[in-house]
């Protein structure tokens, strides 16, 4: 149909088979000898088309391609640039000794510090850890492997005794060195769990007096009878801290039990707090310790002289291994109206 009023219309159509786009457009045409409407009809294949289309789909394609292609090539060095760093850590790991747990000393980037950090944490904790067993293995069999040996001697002279005076003697002294194998075995196992529990188990918030309560609960139920229970002095008010329940029952055991053995009695428990501490304290009528052997009351199988050799050395040292673990301290005091006094000196938690 061709417009009249001068404008173009653009279609398809079908000439000699092929599929053309055409437009026609219409004029007056008035001439001394022709007159009338004047139809121009303008038409071309759509092969030329097809293919500049197809050429410019191939030529995106292929550049879209290749951006593709030097993107992921530059995506993938900068990420094997970026973990280049782990990768030196790995080389440094791989090519170290097994029992080499020193600190990493690698330059690395700002990012991967934290890495090498938490590495050398890990490690430092290991070798601690590594050490904590050593040092128990070797205790046990230096402590253990006497009075073992003793008894074991003792047993055989009085298999053979035949005198009935002497074979009570050798009897109570087998039963005293059993007991004291057993208390030496008792304290090994316990400053073993104290100084696995001092990294390995999370701060909880804890009442003072009930850890107090329980030890003292404790010693009363495993310890000797005879003695003549503590008396437990303690506030109305909560006392928190942050702490491990076991390893501080534990420790005030162990004060509650030096009080007994080697001070004299009344033993009292004390849990106070003082300028943002808390503090358990056991105290008891007798000397205590010297001023000049205060220094070494925590280190482990330090038995001072004169002192009743039932124990093995190590139960202070459990005491000022929590106390450190815990951020506390171990402190020793002579009281104004005599007496001795053992305390845990903690940090309190509000």
């Amino acid at each position: 149909e061709v417009p009249e009023d001068g404008g173009t219309e653009i279609y398809e159509t079908q000439y000699s088979g092929e599929t053309v786009r055409a437009a026609v457009t219409g004029r007056q045409l008035v001439e001394r000898n022709v007159s009338g409407l004047v139809t121009v009809i303008v038409a071309h294949t759509m092969r030329e088309r097809t293919v500049l289309a197809h050429d410019i789909a191939t030529k995106a394609a292929i550049l879209v391609g290749a951006a593709s292609l030097a993107i992921i090539a530059l995506a993938l060095a900068g990420v094997l640039y970026g973990l280049s760093p782990l990768t030196r850590v790995e080389r440094a790991l791989l090519s170290r000794d097994p029992n080499d747990l020193s600190p990493f000393d690698i330059e690395t980037p700002r990012e991967i510090e934290t890495v090498v950090d938490a590495i050398n944490r890990f490690t430092r904790r290991l070798d601690r850890r590594i050490g904590a067993v050593q040092a128990f293995v070797a205790d046990a069999a230096h402590q253990l492997r006497t009075p073992i040996t003793a008894i074991r001697a003792q047993a055989e002279i009085a298999a053979e005794e035949k005198d009935p005076e002497r074979l009570a003697r050798l009897n109570k002294r087998i039963l005293d060195r059993a007991i004291g194998v057993s208390r030496l075995a008792d304290q090994l196992l316990s400053h073993a769990m104290v100084t696995h529990r001092a990294d390995a188990e999370p701060r909880e918030r804890l009442d003072l007096r009930r850890i107090a309560m329980e030890a003292e609960e404790e010693s009363q139920r495993l310890g000797d009878h005879g003695r003549p229970a503590p008396v437990l002095d303690l506030p109305d008010e909560e006392v928190m801290i942050a702490g491990d329940r076991f390893s501080l029952r534990e420790a005030i055991k162990n004060l509650i039990n030096n009080a007994q053995t080697h001070g004299a009695p009344p033993v009292s428990i004390r849990v106070s707090t003082k300028d943002g501490t808390a503090r358990v304290s056991v105290s008891d009528a007798g000397s205590g310790i010297p001023a000049e052997l205060r220094g070494k009351a925590g280190e482990r199988f330090h038995v001072r002289g004169g002192a009743s050799r039932t124990g093995a050395g190590l139960g202070l040292a459990i005491v000022a291994e929590v106390a450190q673990s815990h951020g506390g301290q171990l402190e020793f005091v002579d009281l104004p109206d005599g007496g001795f006094e053992a305390a845990i000196v903690l940090p309190a938690k509000t």
